[in-house]
C-alpha cells in the first residue's frame, strides 16, 4: 500500500483541513447532499448540484479521501520513526547508560583501590567528611583533595539564620476564603508561606517578600500520592467506610477524596458528604443498595516530605534520622540494648522515671493491642442504619465478634419491638436487657452502649422503664418511665372514713373501715305463666321487698320480725306462693308474663 497522500518528510509537514459542526442553516443542504449521494445515477443537472453542494459543505463533510490521507500520515510517521528514529534513540540510550553506570558510590576513600572517572567517594579532609567526584581516571593512591582528578561535591557553609517551616501545620493551597492562624502553612505559587497572625483571611501571600500576614518559609514541590480502596456493601446503608485497601487515613486539609459508585461519579455536597470522622461518607438522600461497589481514591499532597507538628502530612517510610531533632536522635542512638536505660523528664527538667528499650517495646505492644481490643475499651460506632427493628453499623471494622466486645452507637429511628444489631456484617444479634428480656423501646438520637455476651448484645446501664402516667403516681413523687421523667398527680387522701351514701373522691387511701349498714339489692324480672315473680341469688334474706310496675309500687312484701310470716301489701292478698329465703324471694303478682322492677332490703 502506498502512502502517497503524505508528503512527510521530503515534502515538509503535512497539512490537514479543519472541520466544523454543521450549523442549523446548512441542514437542508446536508439532507439534499445525502439524497444525491445515495442515488445510483445522476443527471447532468443533479451532478452540477452535487458539485456545488460539495463546495458549499466542504468545511463540514469528512470524506473518505480525508480519512485516507490521515491514515497515510499516521502510517508514514510510524514507518519513519521505526526506520529512522528508533535505532538512533537506542544507540544514545546505550551511550547514556554507559556514562550513568560510571556514577557509582564507592564508599569511603581507600588508597589501595583504583578509581575511575565519575566514581564518587567520601573523604575526611580534616574539617569533616565530604563527597568527591572523579573527573578523570586518577592514578592509584591519588587523594580526593587533588583537584586535577577530583571535584568536591559538598561544602559546609556558615550556619544561616533560623527560619520557619518545621513545626507548621499544613493547610493546603492558599484560599481567599480560608481562615488561618499563627504557624499554619499554605502553598502558594510554588512557595510555602507561614501565617504570622491569627484570623488571617483574605490576605494573599506576596511571592517576592514577607508581609505582616505571611512569611516565606521555603520553596516547595508538591509530591502527589494516589491511594486506592474498594468496598462492596453487604446490606442496605446510607453510610460507607472508605478506610480500606491502600487508604489508611484521610486528612481533609491536604487530601482529596474521589468516589465512584458502580460506574457513576457522585458529587460531594450534592450526592454525599464526608463525615466528621474522616473515615466514611453518608448519602444525602436515600440509601445505597445491597451489592453496591465503591471505588475510592485519596490524592495525598506532600510538601517536600516535611514533617509538620500535627503529623498529618507525614508519608509512610519518610521519617528518618535527619527529620528528628538532635537531642531525640542522640537519645535513641544510645538505646542500643534492651537493658540500657533512658531518662524521662518533666517540663521542669526533673527526673520522672527511667525505662529501657524492652520497657518501651512492651508498652508499645500493649498499647497497640489495647487500641483494637473492644473488650477493654468501648469504641463509638457512629449512627446506625435500620430496616424496621434490624439495626446495623459498619464501623469500627472487626474480624470476629467475640464475647465481651462492646460498642457505643447512636440510634437513627425508634424501635417498635424486639430489636437486633448487625456489627460489620457479622450477623444480626438480639438486643436484650440484663434479665434476658427484649429491648423494645430504643429511641431516635439516643446513644446506647451494648456488650456482646456470646449470643446477644446486652444493653448497659439501661435505666428505668415502664408505662405509668402521672395520675398513677402519688403527688410530689417522681419516676422514670419509657416516656421520660414524670411527676405524680394522685392526691393522698389519708385514712378512709367516709359514711354511708357519701361520694368517694379519686385518690390514694392509706387504710380505714367502712360504716356499718344494711345490705340491699335491686333488679328486674318477669312473672311466669302462673303469675309468680321469682328472684334468686341474693346474698341475704330480705326483710322488705318493693315490687314496682312502671313507676308505681305494685306490691310490698315484708317479713314479720317476731313471727317470720310473709305479709303482702298491694293488689291481691297474701298466699303461700309468696316466700323469702336466703336464696331470694317469690310473690304472686296476679299477672302473667309482665316485667317488674324490684328492690330488696335486709
Amino acid at each position: 500500500m502506498a502512502y502517497n497522500r503524505s508528503v512527510f518528510p521530503e515534502g515538509g509537514i503535512d497539512t490537514l483541513q479543519e472541520f466544523f459542526d454543521v450549523p442549523p442553516a446548512q441542514k437542508t443542504n446536508v439532507l439534499r447532499y445525502q439524497e444525491l449521494k445515495m442515488m445510483s445515477s445522476l443527471t447532468s443537472e443533479q451532478q452540477i448540484e452535487l458539485n456545488n453542494l460539495t463546495t458549499t459543505l466542504q468545511d463540514y463533510l469528512i470524506t473518505p479521501e480525508h480519512i485516507n490521507k490521515f491514515s497515510d500520515i499516521c502510517i508514514g510517521l510510524e514507518t519513519f520513526f521505526s526506520s529512522e528514529v528508533q535505532g538512533y534513540i537506542d544507540t544514545k540510550q546505550q551511550e547514556m547508560q554507559t556514562e550513568i553506570d560510571k556514577f557509582s558510590d564507592k564508599g569511603t576513600f581507600n588508597p589501595d583501590i583504583l578509581y575511575y572517572k565519575n566514581n564518587y567517594v567520601f573523604y575526611n579532609d580534616g574539617t569533616g567528611i565530604k563527597t568527591y567526584l572523579a573527573i578523570q581516571n586518577p592514578p592509584l593512591g591519588t587523594l580526593p583533595t587533588n583537584s586535577t582528578y577530583f571535584r568536591i561535591l559538598t561544602i559546609t557553609g556558615a550556619k544561616g539564620e533560623d527560619g520557619i517551616g518545621i513545626g507548621l501545620i499544613f493547610k493546603g493551597t492558599w484560599s481567599n476564603s480560608g481562615l488561618y492562624a499563627i504557624n499554619e502553612a499554605v502553598q502558594f505559587g510554588g512557595l510555602l508561606f507561614a501565617s504570622l497572625i491569627n484570623d488571617n483571611i483574605g490576605n494573599q501571600p506576596d511571592l517576592t517578600q514577607d508581609t505582616s500576614a505571611w512569611g516565606i518559609a521555603l520553596d516547595v514541590a508538591i509530591t502527589t500520592t494516589k491511594l486506592r480502596g474498594q468496598r462492596t456493601i453487604a446490606s442496605e446503608s446510607n453510610t460507607v467506610n472508605f478506610i480500606t485497601g491502600e487508604i489508611i487515613a484521610f486528612n481533609p486539609s491536604v487530601d482529596d477524596l474521589e468516589v465512584i459508585v458502580n460506574t457513576t461519579s457522585p458529587e460531594e455536597g450534592i450526592d454525599y458528604t464526608i463525615n466528621i470522622d474522616n473515615q466514611s461518607i453518608t448519602k444525602i438522600s436515600g440509601t445505597w443498595k445491597v451489592g453496591t461497589t465503591f471505588y475510592f481514591r485519596v490524592i495525598r499532597n506532600m510538601i517536600n516530605g516535611l514533617v509538620f507538628s500535627d503529623g498529618q502530612s507525614i508519608a509512610l517510610g519518610t521519617i528518618d534520622k535527619t527529620r528528628l531533632s538532635t537531642d531525640v536522635q542522640t537519645t535513641l542512638d544510645n538505646v542500643v540494648t534492651n537493658t540500657q536505660e533512658i531518662s524521662v523528664l518533666n517540663g521542669a527538667g526533673e527526673l520522672v522515671e527511667k525505662a529501657n528499650k524492652s520497657d518501651l517495646d512492651t508498652t508499645n505492644t500493649n498499647l497497640a493491642n489495647h487500641i483494637v481490643d473492644y473488650t477493654l475499651q468501648v469504641p463509638f460506632g457512629g449512627t446506625v442504619t435500620n430496616v424496621g427493628n434490624a439495626y446495623s453499623i459498619a464501623t469500627p471494622a472487626i474480624s470476629t465478634l467475640t464475647t465481651g466486645m462492646a460498642v457505643c452507637l447512636k440510634i437513627n429511628a425508634d424501635s417498635s419491638g424486639a430489636s437486633t444489631l448487625n456489627w460489620d456484617t457479622k450477623g444480626a444479634k438480639g438486643i436484650k436487657k440484663a434479665n434476658g428480656a427484649d429491648v423494645t423501646n430504643l429511641k431516635a438520637n439516643g446513644i446506647y452502649t451494648l456488650r456482646y455476651d456470646g449470643a446477644n448484645f446486652i444493653l448497659q446501664g439501661e435505666g428505668a422503664s415502664g408505662n405509668a402516667i402521672a395520675s398513677d403516681l402519688l403527688s410530689g413523687k417522681t419516676a422514670e418511665v419509657d416516656a421520660g421523667d414524670i411527676v405524680g398527680t394522685m392526691i393522698d387522701r389519708g385514712v378512709f372514713n367516709l359514711g354511708l351514701n357519701t361520694p368517694v373522691p379519686a385518690g390514694y387511701y392509706s387504710g380505714g373501715t367502712t360504716a356499718n349498714g344494711k345490705a340491699y339489692a335491686s333488679g328486674s324480672a318477669t312473672s311466669d305463666s302462673n303469675q309468680i315473680l321469682t328472684v334468686a341469688g341474693l346474698a341475704f334474706i330480705p326483710r322488705v321487698v318493693f315490687i314496682n310496675y312502671l313507676t308505681d309500687v305494685y306490691y310490698v312484701l315484708y317479713r314479720d320480725k317476731s313471727t317470720s310470716l310473709i305479709q303482702q301489701l298491694g293488689t291481691g292478698t297474701y298466699n303461700t306462693q309468696s316466700t323469702m329465703s336466703s336464696s331470694g324471694f317469690s310473690a304472686n303478682v296476679y299477672s302473667a308474663s309482665l316485667a317488674f322492677t324490684w328492690i330488696a332490703y335486709e
